[in-house]
């Protein structure tokens, strides 16, 4: 999702730390009063999206 997305490039993908991947998730998604299964409802829909994009 990372890289369809653009965010980061496919060797910074395999070089960040678990924790700077969440950030980077964290960093991209709008601000929003959801709850949990919208979050993941959310993530399911541009996992998607980037897996139709690069495929």
């Amino acid at each position: 999702m990372l890289v369809g997305q653009g965010w980061v490039s496919r060797a910074e993908f395999w070089t960040l730390p678990p924790g700077e991947l969440w950030w980077l998730l964290d960093a991209h998604i709008p601000p929003e009063k959801e709850t949990p299964a919208d979050q993941n409802e959310r993530l399911f829909q541009m996992m998607n999206k980037a897996i139709e994009e690069a495929g």
